[in-house]
């Protein structure tokens, strides 16, 4: 059976662009809970949104709803040397995730978005019993044995780190992030604004509120 020939390039830059802006759009939703963290540990709504939102980018964000978060979570016990609380391990681990990802983030607005080409071939049926082709143009059609495949340009983008960036050895190492990239980006990002969620419900409120009826006494 000959394999399904590529999308076209129209197709197919529609579709990353498409999730392109996915990506952007779940950071939105990141961006909005990592709010309700920092609004529920400091009290005031407008007071908060207002020192949240002056905060120039979201690595600013998360390191100071970092640190009024942990002022409100439990702490050690006892305080020298004992183990942090499980709220804290879980803060911990969403924080570290968090960081890892705003890595691609980045990439995603501020690196250029590239054309990319490749060989992409198509084999007929009867190649499965023929012998191997070794005479064959690349990119062109072959014949042996009563088999013959097609070879034809695949067009694809990507984002890339761009050649100025790339005269810094950290960056030029990086590589191209691709379609299946950013699926997997997109899921990763959904699956953290839905922890921060959790984290929000199961372990912050009730901190809060244990430190409102601890003052309140």
């Amino acid at each position: 059976m000959t394999p399904t020939p590529p999308v076209s390039p129209r197709e197919a830059g529609r579709e990353f662009f498409e999730m392109l802006g996915r990506c952007i759009s779940a950071w939105a939703t990141v961006d909005d809970e990592l709010f309700r963290i920092f609004r529920d540990c400091l009290g005031p709504y407008e007071q908060s949104a207002i020192i949240f939102y002056r905060l120039p980018g979201l690595d600013v964000r998360l390191g100071l709803t970092d640190e009024i978060a942990k002022s409100v979570l439990p702490e050690k016990m006892p305080p020298s040397g004992g183990q942090d609380h499980p709220s804290v391990v879980r803060w911990n681990a969403l924080r570290k995730e968090f960081t890892d990802l705003l890595t691609v983030r980045r990439r995603l607005a501020h690196q250029p978005v590239v054309t990319q080409r490749e060989q992409w071939f198509g084999f007929a049926e009867a190649l499965l019993n023929s012998a191997p082709l070794n005479s064959a143009p690349l990119g062109g059609v072959g014949f042996g044995g009563g088999a013959f495949y097609s070879g034809q340009p695949l067009t694809s983008l990507a984002v890339q780190v761009s050649d100025h960036e790339r005269l810094r050895k950290n960056s030029a190492s990086l590589a191209a992030l691709k379609i299946e990239d950013l699926r997997s980006h997109l899921s990763a990002v959904r699956s953290l604004a839905n922890d921060l969620n959790t984290f929000l419900r199961d372990f912050l409120i009730p901190a809060c509120e244990e430190q409102l009826r601890k003052h309140g006494e």
